[in-house]
């Protein structure tokens, strides 16, 4: 059982009870949208394709052509409005986590 709590900016993910917490605060997530958080996070020092998405977070072969990833992508963009942690996309490839700066 995966028990570990993944901290990532002000974000903090705890894997045994699926809670996502911005600065100590729940944040609701559905559950597509906390496994590709989870996903993120744990990959955050690289980007990750859409393909890549598809495949480990909705088990898509990446021959389907699916709107998925944008769609949840979108939706946890708004989530997060309040943490310094950003969904950032690599044009033509997919996205990454990033850490906003105090000025951004």
């Amino acid at each position: 059982e995966d028990d570990r709590v993944l901290q990532f900016g002000d974000l903090s993910i705890d894997s045994g009870s699926k809670i996502v917490k911005i600065s100590g605060n729940e944040l609701a997530l559905t559950p597509n949208e906390y496994e590709l958080l989870r996903y993120m996070v744990e990959m955050k020092d690289r980007a990750v394709s859409r393909d890549e998405l598809l495949e480990n977070i909705w088990g898509f072969k990446t021959e389907i052509a699916t709107r998925a990833t944008d769609d949840t992508v979108r939706r946890l963009r708004k989530k997060l409005e309040q943490s310094k942690v950003q969904v950032e996309a690599v044009w033509g490839y997919g996205f990454r986590l990033k850490i906003l700066e105090n000025n951004e």
